[in-house]
């Protein structure tokens, strides 16, 4: 076992002792969880410098991570499933996520109960630490990974590389991703540093002469020297993509938050009770790093080769790729940088790659070790649309469905964006400044996350099987290259240029910026004549529409680049007033079809019977919102 050692910081009643449900009252812990890891192992070997990192007198590479543990207060009144949440840049987002918490408590109170709803199912919840640079924030969780040391003893050194995406003009910009804090630069050789400018994300970079900016912040007292800022001549131009590469003497072993996950789940399987069942769950970069981990083959005791670390894994909205969770100067937070984000393989089962001759699949080492989980996928709209979800079910190079795997299901929900929509019309995402053309997409896929847990819990518990998977199909004619889709949509709303949309390439990392090749061809899902999505899972939003809804969302011009999309959004326009009382009479005739077609999903198991009077609502108050 791998855990050292656990601190328990708080013990205590979890929500004022508010009951849920059957499953009763909770407990809230808070902890530190103290690892130790033998670097000689077979799996960890493919932990990248971990060899690197000092060792104890036992061999042993030492770190440490924040634990929240949230579980019934009574042993035997939950449901005997542990759910283990990867943290998003160092924040909780599955009971927010599930429990439908109101995003202003979501970001402040990350443990926040909201409607209760896994608590009422009885699920215990837990979110690990493992990302090394998440910022210093209360609220968020701390990871202290080693460091890779040279034969000096100091941190090796070298190249990192950062993306800065302004939506305004600044004078200048911290080396970030996200509000995620990048390496620092090495003050004694940032001569050697270069600034690389792409009007569009398949763009070929230009490099910036190095008289024209330096690492400096803007102040009110002038421009000052830093290691952690970048500064322009002119300022940063709206809707641009910088790439900086930059030296750095900081070598954190990135991989150790595999590590670290995979550890606590195998400790709090049988840390003071027993759990039938412990899964885990990601959302977005999260999402990623699961199926990282279950491509490096880490889902097994190290020890014990034959005990599983996760019975079930929930990946939401991470698409086809995974990330800089394994790679010395590895930046987690990255989405869009080219690199081993977007490295085959890209689909579950085994396969040949068309473009670099490779064969391999995701779950490759997992089912060679015995330990493949149950695992459910869910992705949105946009993730189709940023070129990547598809390459998990189409071969790329034939047009082909690619065959499921047996021990997988996948599930596109049509329609929708990267996270929740809501009736009130909403146009600039908070992460990243942005400002959309058009108002975000309203349709609120959280039932049918509920229910993809659900089925994942009963399917590891030998209850029952998930429905079928449905994403786009090529064999069945759902499938649909995006710029066909633009065409057909153009004449409704401004659409993006279908010629800058983001791609998945080859690529080469080996030096930086990555140098791109040959596109892996994505797809999107067809849509009908409203122009909604046919393939997937859909609600009454789409079955009964009052309005457009797309994966995407073109950027305002305020914010530059008006021909890209906005990230992580979608849009929604509302048919007009007198569109919607020919379709459908009046508020109570729609709701009435509504209810029927909820009745219908419940039935399906895509969603909750006790989430149908919540699909009701939801499309209650869209009506609302459309009729003003």
């Amino acid at each position: 076992m791998s855990v050292e050692r656990i601190e328990i910081t708080h013990q205590g009643p979890y929500a004022d002792g508010q009951a849920f449900g059957d499953a009763g009252a909770f407990e809230l812990i808070r902890a530190r969880l103290r690892y130790a890891v033998n670097p000689m192992l077979e799996d960890h070997q493919r932990i990248t410098d971990l060899e690197c990192a000092n060792r104890g007198t036992d061999g042993c590479v030492r770190f440490s991570g924040d634990l929240v543990l949230i579980r019934p207060q009574d042993p035997s009144s939950g449901n005997g499933a542990l759910v283990i949440d990867v943290p998003n840049r160092g924040r909780s987002l599955l009971p927010g996520a599930l429990n439908r918490t109101p995003a202003e408590l979501s970001v402040s109170d990350p443990q926040h109960p909201g409607d209760g709803f896994l608590f009422r199912h009885g699920f215990s919840v837990a979110s690990v630490a493992w990302q090394w640079n998440a910022p210093d924030i209360e609220t968020l969780l701390q990871f202290q990974a080693p460091e890779a040391l040279g034969l000096d003893g100091n941190s090796i050194s070298g190249e990192a590389i950062t993306d800065l995406r302004p939506s305004k003009r600044y004078a200048s910009m911290p080396i970030e991703h996200l509000g995620q804090p990048g390496y620092p630069v090495s003050s004694d050789a940032a001569e050697n540093a270069r600034l690389y400018v792409r009007e569009y994300e398949d763009d070929e970079p230009s490099e910036i002469p190095h008289d024209r900016w330096r690492f400096a912040r803007q102040t009110d007292d002038g421009v000052v020297p830093s290691t952690r800022d970048l500064w322009i001549e002119g300022g940063f131009t709206p809707g641009r993509i910088y790439e900086i590469v930059y030296p750095t003497d900081r070598s954190p072993v990135v991989g150790t938050g595999l590590l670290a996950f995979r550890d606590a789940a195998l400790f709090l399987r049988n840390w003071q009770r027993s759990y039938d069942r412990v899964h885990g769950f990601g959302i977005s970069q999260s999402g990623r790093f699961l199926r990282h981990l279950l491509y490096l083959g880490l889902n097994r005791d190290p020890d014990a080769l034959t005990q599983r670390a996760f019975d079930g894994v929930h990946i939401h909205v991470a698409g086809g790729i995974r990330g800089e969770f394994n790679r010395r100067y590895g930046q987690p937070s990255q989405l869009f940088l080219a690199g081993p984000i977007h490295e085959f393989p890209f689909a579950d089962v085994e396969r040949d790659d068309p473009l670099t001759g490779d064969r391999d699949g995701l779950l490759n080492r997992s089912d060679e070790q015995g330990v493949t989980p149950k695992v459910v996928k869910t992705n949105t709209s946009w993730e189709f649309w940023r070129g990547d979800a598809s390459l998990i079910d189409i071969d790329p190079a034939t047009d082909e469905d690619i065959p499921q795997h047996p021990q997988s299901r996948h599930y596109l929900l049509a329609c929708t964006q990267h996270g929740p929509g809501q009736a009130e019309p909403v146009d600039s995402f908070y992460l990243t400044d942005e400002r959309s053309m058009y108002r975000h997409n309203a349709v609120d896929q959280t039932p049918l996350m509920r229910a993809a847990l659900v089925n994942l819990d009963r399917w590891a518990a030998g209850e029952s099987e998930p429905p079928p998977s449905s994403v786009p199909s090529c064999a069945n004619g759902t499938a649909a290259r995006r710029n066909d889709v633009l065409a057909k949509l153009s004449d409704r709303v401004t659409t993006p240029d279908p010629d800058r949309l983001s791609r998945v390439r080859t690529v080469d990392w080996t030096s930086l910026p990555a140098t791109e090749g040959d596109e892996y061809q994505g797809y999107v899902s067809a849509v009908d004549d409203d122009g909604n999505e046919v393939a997937g899972l859909r609600l009454p939003d789409l079955t009964q529409p009052i309005g457009l809804h797309t994966g995407w969302n073109p950027r305002h011009p305020e914010t530059g680049g008006e021909d890209l999309t906005s990230h992580f959004v979608g849009l929604t326009q509302w048919m007009s007033r007198e569109d919607i009382i020919a379709r459908y009479g009046d508020k109570e005739s729609y709701l009435s079809r509504v209810r029927s077609d909820a009745v219908q999903l419940a039935e399906d198991r895509a969603i909750l019977p006790e989430d149908i009077d919540l699909v009701v609502q939801n499309c209650a108050e869209r009506w609302d919102v459309a009729l003003g």
